[in-house]
């Protein structure tokens, strides 16, 4: 299908972000390796709401470079996906695995720009993509996405570990040996995207339970907001909260949050 001209768009989300530099990076010299973006983007079935996060891995000499590289990737990709007619109730696994080839192709050319091994631009990488009606999230890594249904917070696709501490999984591994994709056909209401550096905090590995009170507590002050879109100033104020001492003394790593609020149309 070709692109089309999209009329009437509104915006229907209020979302704030924030990713920042960890301590140990900070101490050492090292950029942030965390990549991150969002937008609400018209389509043929309304606004869809668009996060990716992408962590790239410390081992790497370029993990930076790999997550920057990865989110332009995605978010390109998904852009060019509504913009040519499609629906987010039309993504399945096999649609996924296109993308994630497509999006490891652009890392491994940026690599051999670079005159690296593609190992050395490791990332993870997580896609959302929430519709009025649908919500699809692909994964490869740790960086997990939280979801609420309006009745209670759900993280569709846990973490994924490897068998040592601090293991995970990226796109640049050939083949990817672990990710995973969901589709959830409900209507949802939160959104919180984030990496890994703030996830052991927010969710809990034995029950495999979201702490709601972390994300009660930010929604109740998102939902204060006046107007749609990206809030800056809740946005400042959530980059303030993870570079406090009281989050920097539980984790050492980056750090990257997005949330967003569904809200009713007027």
């Amino acid at each position: 299908m070709g692109t089309q001209r999209l009329v009437g768009f509104s915006r229907a989300w209020t979302w704030a972000g924030a990713t920042v530099r960890g301590t140990s990076h900070e101490k050492l010299g090292e950029p942030r390796q965390d990549s991150a973006a969002a937008a609400e983007i018209p389509s043929h079935e309304g606004s869809v709401l668009a996060l990716v996060v992408c962590d790239g891995a410390g081992s790497a000499s370029k993990g930076d470079v790999g997550s920057r590289t990865a989110c332009l990737a995605a978010h390109s990709i998904i852009r060019s996906y509504l913009n040519s007619g499609n629906r987010i109730s039309q993504l399945d696994r096999r649609i996924g695995e296109t993308w994630l080839l497509e999006i490891r192709r652009q890392v491994s050319a940026k690599s051999q720009m670079l005159g690296l091994p593609i190992r050395e631009l490791a990332t993870t990488l997580t896609i959302v993509m929430a519709s009025e009606s649908h919500t699809f999230i692909l994964a490869v890594g740790d960086s997990p996405c939280v979801i609420h249904n309006g009745s209670k917070w759900l993280a569709p696709i846990w973490p994924m570990r490897g068998q040592y501490a601090n293991q995970t999984f990226f796109i640049t591994q050939d083949p990817i040996p672990l990710w995973d994709c969901a589709i959830v056909e409900s209507q949802i209401d939160r959104i919180a995207a984030l990496s890994d550096g703030i996830d052991k905090l927010v969710l809990h590995d034995r029950d495999r339970e979201v702490f709601a009170p972390f994300f009660d507590g930010i929604f109740d002050g998102l939902q204060s907001v006046e107007g749609l879109g990206r809030s800056r100033q809740f946005s400042h104020g959530m980059t303030a909260f993870l570079t406090s001492k009281r989050i920097n003394d539980l984790t050492d790593d980056d750090k990257t949050l997005i949330v967003a609020a569904r809200r009713a149309k007027p």
